[in-house]
Parts: C-alpha cells; structure tokens; sequence
C-alpha cells in the first residue's frame, strides 16, 4: 500500500491557493526557495501564491499532510519543511496532475479541436495539435491554465521561469497557426 502524501484535500487546498494566487497577482513568475538537504527539503513559497492562512491554520494543515513544519513568514511567505522523500512524491503528484488534466483537455467540451497536447519536463513549453486552421476561443482560452502550470511548477521546484512558450498546430497540414508567450503578456 502507498501512502498518498500530502494528502489529497492538502495538495487540493495547497493548488488552488496557487492557481488563484497566480491569476489575481497578476500571473507573478517569482520563483519558490528550494534547498534539499540529505533528508528533507525546505520549500518557501513566495507571499504572491499565499492566501490569508493564519499561522493556526498553517500548522494544522501541516500536521495533516504529514510535514515537519509550516511557517509563515513576515513577509507573507510560508515556508514548509517536510522529508524528502516527501517532496519528491509531491512532484510525481504535481506531474501527474498537470499531465491528466493535459489529456482531458483533447477534445474536450472546452476545446473541441485539440488532438493532442505536448509538454517539455519542466512544463515551460507546449505544443497544441489542434483542427482548427487559425487561432479561436478555445485556443486562446487554453494560455492561462497553461501559464500557470509552468509557473507553479517553477514555483514548486525552485526555479525562476523567464517564459512560457506555447506553440499552436494545425493538425491536418502540420503548419504553425499561433504562438503564445508569457513573457509578452
């Protein structure tokens, strides 16, 4: 049997502060600290992608997922210390999250036209197969989930991401029809 951790409404909980701290900060790109020592990692995440948690709320919310400890910091930050092993399973967590929302979005409801969805290791670049033979709503409206993917991840590992590059497919003839960066945002 494996042991899930952090558990799923902590890891839930955790993602979506980030996601609606990274839309209304104005899709911050501010990097986590990350130092692994030899048997856990300290991980600080920036205020930017903090809510209004109270220390209280903090420390049960880390005693649940099993962590060391969670601070918060003056700054508005929380530094979480947790083992590494610990660290390591919630980046397969993460991956496998972004990777199976990646695969829902083929010719789902919201866009319609994709055929496949592609992502480099560190989720800053995207290649969108699509039907459609120019840019529409469905693949404008894929940037930002996207965006967030990389600079969470970023966040989460610990390094500063410069650029999200998202190029757009046509399917049928192989031809580049878009381009989305973040850096242009």
């Amino acid at each position: 049997m494996t042991n899930r951790i952090p558990e799923k409404r902590v890891l839930t909980l955790f993602f979506t502060m980030a996601v609606m701290a990274t839309v209304f900060a104005g899709c911050s790109k501010k990097a986590g600290n990350v130092k692994q020592g030899l048997f856990q990692v300290t991980l600080t995440v920036p205020a930017e992608y903090v809510d209004d948690s109270t220390q209280e709320e903090l420390d049960e919310a880390a005693e649940e997922a099993g962590y060391k400890s969670a601070t918060l910091n003056d700054d508005g930050s929380v530094t979480y210390v947790m083992p590494k092993a610990q660290y390591k399973e919630l980046m397969v967590q993460t991956r496998e999250s972004y990777d199976e929302s990646l695969s829902q979005m083929i010719e789902s409801w919201d866009y319609p036209n994709f055929t496949n969805v592609e992502h480099n290791d560190d989720y800053t670049g995207f290649t969108i197969t699509t039907k459609s033979t120019k840019m529409g709503a469905s693949e404008y409206s894929s940037v930002a989930p996207l965006y967030d993917y990389g600079w969470i991840y970023g966040m989460l590992s610990g390094k500063e991401v410069e650029n999200i590059h998202i190029e757009f497919i046509n399917a049928d003839s192989g031809e580049m029809i878009g381009v989305s960066d973040s850096k242009d945002q």
